[in-house]
């Protein structure tokens, strides 16, 4: 075996051990950064929910102020002064980013009184409000949120699923993943009357889950079905509705369900902190570059057994095109 030869296949296996080096050093970059997102996971579940909460929060004291408002009791009691009222529900659809409807329901369903538009958080100026004509109303005695809001103590809040806004029946276009808020009616009787509903559009709160640099951030309720997911073509706006918690985590589907709060080895999930969050809504957090990560590991584990692998089969190819440069030098001195 010539020197040549050697020289040539050493500096092939020095390379490759280079390169290999440099590999490693990336590597425990990557380890360190995946470390801290996981250490952090609680912390940045917390931020996210913080933000969900506050903006609940300011729509639950505005619905708890307008149930007591002076106008819309006298409409309880005696019906009057509804034109007025349906101005001020004009304007608290107006003051808010985020609500798409107000409404009024009668111990029946029947809508009595509603506010119909868009989210200013999503339209700006462009964003319509505007009175629902009497002919127009609906009832809504079978829908689940109803049926959940007409079984609200006195100044108890509920909160439906989370789900697309429909009407008449249909799902409304552009999609509208929508929370409704509900309270009780009273008026001056011990029975419940009726209901006061506002319709929260999530359209723009979802957006916010997308900002994360180091964590994959979605939402599921308590059947595993997404209401958003990091990947645009499932959740409530995906074309695809049938992906599922099952789908994402196999193995960990059912712990993430049964369990207020989880930790699985990549993941993190935690039920939301809500007053009647009945439907067991969660975050789940996954981190970014996890994938990679477990490439770069399982190379690293194994570099040396890689490496051994890669000289073997250099060595004939070396060998091979030393031997062939070696005749086509004799066949030309010989010619």
């Amino acid at each position: 075996m010539s020197i040549r030869f050697l020289f040539i296949y050493f500096l092939i296996v020095a390379v490759f051990i280079s390169i290999g080096g440099l590999f490693l050093k990336t590597t425990s970059q990557d380890t360190t950064l995946v470390d801290i997102s996981k250490n952090q996971y609680y912390e940045n579940y917390l931020s996210k929910e913080r933000i969900f909460l506050n903006m609940i929060s300011q729509y639950t004291t505005s619905l708890k102020a307008l149930q007591s408002n002076q106008l819309f009791y006298q409409y309880i009691v005696d019906k009057k002064e509804k034109k007025k009222l349906l101005e001020l529900f004009l304007h608290n659809k107006k003051s808010f980013q985020d609500i798409t409807q107000i409404r009024y329901l009668d111990k029946n369903g029947m809508e009595k009184l509603r506010i119909n538009g868009n989210a200013i958080s999503l339209y700006g100026d462009n964003a319509m409000s505007s009175i629902v004509k009497e002919k127009n109303l609906q009832n809504k005695f079978n829908k689940n949120y109803f049926q959940q809001f007409i079984q609200l103590k006195p100044l108890e809040i509920g909160y439906s699923k989370i789900d697309l806004n429909r009407d008449n029946g249909k799902i409304t276009l552009p999609k509208e993943p929508t929370l409704r808020i509900g309270i009780g009616v009273y008026g001056n009787n011990k029975t419940i009357q009726g209901v006061l509903i506002y319709n929260i559009s999530l359209r723009n709160f979802f957006k916010t889950l997308h900002d994360s640099s180091l964590y994959n951030i979605s939402i599921c309720d308590n059947n595993g079905d997404f209401l958003v997911h990091h990947d645009f073509r499932y959740g409530l706006l995906g074309n695809d509705n049938n992906y599922s918690l099952k789908n994402e985590f196999p193995k960990e589907y059912k712990n993430i369900l049964k369990n207020d709060e989880y930790r699985g080895s990549n993941i993190y999930s935690h039920r939301i902190n809500i007053a009647n969050n009945k439907h067991n809504i969660k975050f789940i957090l996954k981190a970014k570059y996890t994938d990679l990560f477990n490439l770069k590991y399982f190379i690293t584990q194994n570099f040396f057994l890689i490496s051994l692998i890669i000289a073997i089969i250099f060595l004939p190819l070396v060998y091979y095109f030393i031997q062939k440069r070696s005749v086509d030098e004799k066949n030309n001195i010989g010619s």
